[in-house]
């Protein structure tokens, strides 16, 4: 009993932190976004780096 407990408490920790990832990963893609937008050699420096 003690085990299942504990599971569900690990995969609800997992899908809380992949929800956080992929919202953190969506402002990182909008700031630069944004930045690239206002600064084109910056484009281009991430363009080559790619």
């Amino acid at each position: 009993m003690i085990w299942i407990i504990l599971y569900s408490l690990l995969i609800i920790a997992l899908y809380k932190s992949n929800k956080k990832k992929k919202l953190f990963y969506n402002n990182y893609q909008q700031c630069l976004r944004a930045l690239t937008e206002s600064d084109p050699k910056l484009k281009e420096y991430l363009e080559r780096n790619r």
